[in-house]
């Protein structure tokens, strides 16, 4: 794929002398994450429908974040009735560099090369030039001076406010990554303080909340099914009530579907272990100001992308080695389903079990810190629920851009 790109681009161009009087093959795009109205402008002798059932040819487009921060654009080209059995998958990168611009050309460039084998099949290949921009040369090895290493700062903060109410908030965050086959390094710091102080009868209140924040992941790639990770947090949080958490941890994951499949499918089951020391602002309901806790954590993953659409869901069991009791159980589950022509549904839940909440303040809180949700509060459960239908009807084309307002 990578000599193709490099040495051989055709190009699809149409001739602006003929007159397009083919039927344009029917195009459905799944996920394009890039403007229709751009796409309908750069590939005009296609008709882009509504419903995948509608299609001559279905585009799946899925993406992953790659080690620079750019992205792996994966393209699925599927072809239906006419072009049934003619299939085609494209990958592409993107940069933390590229500019929105740069995106979308290489989207379209790499669209036009996968659909080449079904244009070829029909009449309008008459309308079409192969133009050879390719030139014949050797590439050079890639000389990477920071050896894959990359690192992102980000620095933020808002302020508003009202007649009764001000509120101002600071965030800050560095990353620094190294991503390879073999290796995915990570460690990455934040901090968050957030204020918010109002006036009520005369009387003025302030809330606060600080948060910091730091992670280090290391895994190793073991074989396409297998990884091994070593992780280490440190962490302070005044709706914790953390002055200070230390948390380490070995883990293993198995990946059920090789990780090579992972844009479209993946079943993960993994088990890590691991010791935390906390050391609270205040005194805990357990009558603690600090503590040494050993856990252990249960976790399955499952994650789908078809055309008919996608199943994302997840199960996950912790409990303190010292006290088994201690422990809490979270599900979510997501599903989108295209049921009919021009209808869907989505579905998305979770709900989760919680008895480890060892850091729980003895103080009373404030009526200030409920409202305001700065302090955690002990709970046994919580769960949160989602339902969307879609249907769309009418006229299966949709090629014309109208930028007006």
């Amino acid at each position: 794929m990578r000599f193709l790109f490099k040495h051989i681009l055709f190009l699809l161009i149409l001739t602006s002398s003929q007159v397009i009087s083919f039927e344009k093959p029917r195009l459905f795009i799944d996920r394009s994450f890039i403007s229709f109205d751009y796409l309908r402008e750069a590939l005009p002798y296609l008709n882009y429908v509504r419903d995948r059932r509608q299609a001559d040819i279905y585009l799946m487009v899925t993406r992953q974040q790659t080690g620079t921060g750019g992205e792996e654009y994966t393209l699925t080209l599927t072809g239906q009735k006419k072009f049934t059995g003619i299939n085609d998958t494209l990958i592409y990168y993107t940069t933390s560099f590229d500019t929105d611009e740069s995106e979308r050309d290489n989207f379209v460039k790499t669209l036009k090369r996968g659909l080449f084998k079904f244009i070829v099949q029909t009449d309008l290949i008459d309308a079409f030039d192969i133009v050879y921009l390719g030139q014949d040369t050797v590439s050079a090895p890639i000389d990477d001076p920071w050896n894959y290493w990359v690192s992102r700062i980000r620095l933020s903060g808002d302020i508003g406010g009202e007649t009764l109410i001000k509120s101002h908030e600071f965030f800050g965050s560095l990353r620094v990554d190294r991503i390879t086959e073999n290796w995915k390094i990570r460690f990455d710091t934040q901090f968050n303080y957030e204020q918010e102080t109002y006036e009520f009868e005369g009387e003025k209140s302030s809330s606060i909340d600080r948060r910091q924040e730091f992670n280090s992941t290391v895994v190793k790639s073991v074989s396409n099914h297998f990884s091994l990770g070593m992780f280490a947090h440190a962490s302070s949080s005044t709706y914790q009530n953390t002055a200070s958490l230390y948390n380490a941890q070995l883990a293993v994951e198995y990946n059920f579907y090789p990780y090579t499949s992972s844009t479209y499918k993946s079943l993960t089951i993994s088990y890590s272990l691991g010791i935390n020391r906390y050391n609270y602002r205040e005194t805990t309901i357990y009558d603690k100001k600090e503590e040494f806790v050993p856990a252990q954590r249960l976790e399955m993953e499952i994650e789908f992308t078809q055309n008919w659409g996608g199943i994302d869901g997840r199960i996950r069991y912790g409990s303190h080695l010292s006290n088994f009791s201690r422990n809490r159980i979270e599900s979510r589950g997501w599903v989108s389903v295209n049921l009919l022509e021009g209808f869907s549904i989505d579905l998305g839940g979770g709900y989760s079990r919680i008895n480890d909440q060892i850091s729980i303040s003895k103080q009373e809180v404030s009526i200030e810190e409920l409202l305001l949700g700065r302090k955690e509060l002990a709970t046994e459960y919580s769960y949160w629920g989602s339902i969307g239908l879609s249907y769309t009807f009418g006229s299966i084309y949709n090629n014309t851009v109208n930028p007006r307002f």
